[in-house]
């Protein structure tokens, strides 16, 4: 699945209609398949329903779809209010893209080789 987050606000949506949900106490977790590191809770804003799947609406902190978010996650429908949920109604795998995405982290590299002068450390004697 991938869920475009745009304004603060994305969607998970799950296949299966009848797992019962409440919205005051469903929260969803985010696990990067990157780092393994887990964020979250984040409350959900809205749950619907249809014959054919649920969606769940996550609305997430002020400023989240401006960092730098895209990746893979494994997250979590459940309850609880730790780092990690106590119970899991859904898991699965998301593909998060964020707008405009954030900086990528990447370091300006300045060589200090401007010749590409090499070094021989060992040179055999034919």
């Amino acid at each position: 699945m991938t869920t475009l987050v745009e304004n603060n606000i994305g969607s998970f949506y799950v296949n299966d209609p009848s797992l019962t949900m409440n919205q005051a106490t469903t929260k969803v977790w985010l696990k990067s398949q990157y780092s393994q590191e887990i964020e979250g809770p984040y409350s959900a804003a809205d749950i619907s329903q249809t014959d054919r799947y649920a969606r769940v609406t996550v609305t997430f902190p002020t400023g989240w779809d401006e960092s730098h978010y895209n990746g893979f996650y494994t997250y979590y429908i459940g309850q609880g209010a730790g780092t990690y949920p106590d119970i899991i109604f859904h898991q699965d795998i998301v593909k998060i893209i964020t707008e405009p995405g954030g900086g990528a982290g990447e370091v300006e590299y300045i060589s200090t080789n401007e010749d590409r002068e090499a070094e021989v450390y060992y040179r055999p004697n034919y």
